[in-house]
């Protein structure tokens, strides 16, 4: 029974104490889902949507959370999303150099267990966004590191000069 795990509880225990203060109560929310859509973020409660935006606000100012998109996400969650997005696609460069990078499917399975499963579709989507904000950039159903270049793989790399001098000469 999941309400009896020690984590389960810890979340209990935090939303006990910060049942009168939105803040600490949005920051235990998002961190046991580890994204929310923001339009959703206590849509049940006796807070304001001015005291919700307003308290979201000095939680990503303080890095406990961020913003993307239409989501609020647990910071170390997210980076932990984004590092591992990163070395999938790093590893698809490594396996293929050949290709021009990684499958978004291949992608999307590499993350689907760490994304919210309600959300896996729109945060894939978030996360694909986000990265291509910094080192890497979307070529159609492919996403790579903007430097990745396609080559031959390591055994045909000979093969492929002996093939370029022979058209050459």
């Amino acid at each position: 029974r999941a309400f009896r795990t020690p984590a389960y509880q810890q979340w209990l225990a935090r939303l006990a104490e910060s049942i009168e203060n939105v803040e600490p109560f949005i920051a235990a929310y998002v961190a046991r889902d580890g994204a929310v859509r923001r339009s959703h973020v206590l849509l049940k409660s006796n807070s304001s949507a001015t005291d919700i935006d307003n308290a979201i606000a000095r939680l990503v100012a303080a890095g406990a959370l961020v913003t993307v998109g239409d989501f609020v996400c647990d910071q170390a969650r997210w980076q932990a999303i984004g590092r591992k997005a990163a070395e999938a696609i790093d590893a698809a460069h490594r396996a293929h150099p050949e290709r021009l990078g990684c499958p978004l499917a291949d992608l999307r399975t590499a993350l689907e267990a760490d994304l919210p499963a309600a959300l896996v579709a729109d945060m894939f989507d978030a996360v694909v966004a986000r990265l291509c904000e910094g080192d890497f950039v979307r070529v159609g159903s492919v996403v790579r590191r903007a430097a990745q270049r396609p080559r031959l793989p390591e055994p045909l790399q000979a093969a492929g000069v002996k093939l370029v001098q022979a058209v050459a000469a």
